[in-house]
């Protein structure tokens, strides 16, 4: 049974789930959801990145070291877990070379600054914890002092169709500049995203912008906590919000709301069932077949599903007639064939705990 904790404080990173989903936020701090959440390599280099920007600002580093050594540890983490086993050639993350390479550009570039294009100022803050707002907001800033704000990312940093920031990356920055002066007594003048590679975005600082924003992070913890106590915490499902969701495969709100006319809005298909044939070996292949009978994403009806051995390994031993949930799959051109991805995730339905439901509403 997972149950889900109150929120002691909201950092930007939390505000963005509790925007999205309270029952999203409330599993992202569950332990017990770990073994059934598929990670994401680059949000491996991400953290790794910053460790080492971060060990770039204080003393010139051997870059190729540092990074080598975190991924090796990284990969050893990953070997031990039912999901992320499949992770275990780093070099065969996705967007690892670019990465890497985008690094050492970066340290090359900023060392031993590594805060904003070529300025540095000897009184600025990095990654200095700052708590306010009666302690119910935290954060810890890449950078800071009194003339900028700035965030490393790894990712694209700016909607698809312009070259203005994301929404959320800059709810997140007027967040941090409003608990810089919540801490700090003055206001930056401006933010700074800063990506590994490409170019900076560079958001104006409002204090009411980011007061406001601060405030409704506030409102949106203290609602949550609230649910909490009153056993009504709310999950969001829909396909904006389920279509990259980490906790699908354990989220009863999206297995009691999905239906077939999500499929054509998804990159990747989830069907609950009933094993109707076990996992049989495709002759000259490492991969295996099973059959299922069910429904998600697909039309209720009779499937034939093709995963790779580590794919598979979380849910063994599956026998016919075993009820199990699979998301991650794509389509095929041969009708109700579907194949496994690299986001694949199975697991047999008497594995997947129950969700404290007292205090779920959807």
């Amino acid at each position: 049974m997972l149950t889900l904790p109150s929120i002691e404080a909201s950092s930007p990173s939390t505000n963005e789930l509790l925007r999205a989903c309270q029952l999203k936020a409330g599993f992202s701090r569950v332990r017990e959801t770990n073994e059934f959440v598929l990670a994401h390599p680059k949000s491996w280099m991400g953290a790794i990145i910053h460790e080492i920007i971060y060990d770039a600002s204080k003393a010139p580093i051997d870059v190729e070291l540092a990074w080598s050594t975190r991924i090796r540890y990284q990969v050893e983490r990953a070997k031990q877990h039912p999901l992320n086993q499949r992770f275990a050639d780093a070099e065969r993350w996705p967007g690892y070379h670019l990465l890497y390479s985008g690094l050492r550009y970066f340290v090359r570039k900023y060392e031993p600054t590594c805060t904003s294009r070529g300025t540095s100022n000897s009184s600025g803050s990095r990654e200095l914890e700052l708590r306010c707002y009666d302690n119910k907001l935290k954060g810890r800033p890449d950078y800071f002092d009194s003339e900028q704000l700035v965030d490393y990312k790894t990712g694209v940093i700016t909607d698809e169709q312009s070259a203005i920031a994301k929404e959320s990356y800059s709810r997140q920055l007027k967040l941090y500049a409003a608990m810089v002066h919540a801490v700090k007594g003055y206001w930056v003048k401006k933010a700074v995203l800063l990506p590994v590679s490409g170019q900076s975005v560079v958001i104006d600082i409002e204090p009411e912008e980011c007061d406001a924003e601060a405030a409704a992070a506030v409102e949106r913890l203290n609602d949550y906590n609230n649910a909490i106590g009153n056993g009504a915490v709310k999950a969001n499902p829909s396909i904006t919000e389920c279509a990259r969701c980490s906790y699908q495969i354990i989220c009863p709100a999206f297995w009691k709301n999905v239906n077939e006319s999500w499929s054509d809005s998804l990159e990747v298909q989830s069907i609950e069932g009933t094993v109707t044939r076990k996992p049989f070996p495709i002759r000259s292949t490492s991969d295996f077949t099973l059959s299922i009978s069910g429904s998600g994403t697909v039309a209720t009806d009779d499937y034939t599903v093709r995963l790779g051995r580590t794919q598979l390994s979380s849910a063994e031993p599956l026998e016919a007639g075993m009820a199990v949930r699979i998301s991650g799959l794509k389509k095929t051109s041969s009708g109700n064939a579907l194949s496994g991805s690299l986001r694949t995730v199975i697991w047999r339905l008497d594995q997947i705990p129950e969700v404290d439901l007292w205090r779920f509403d959807n």
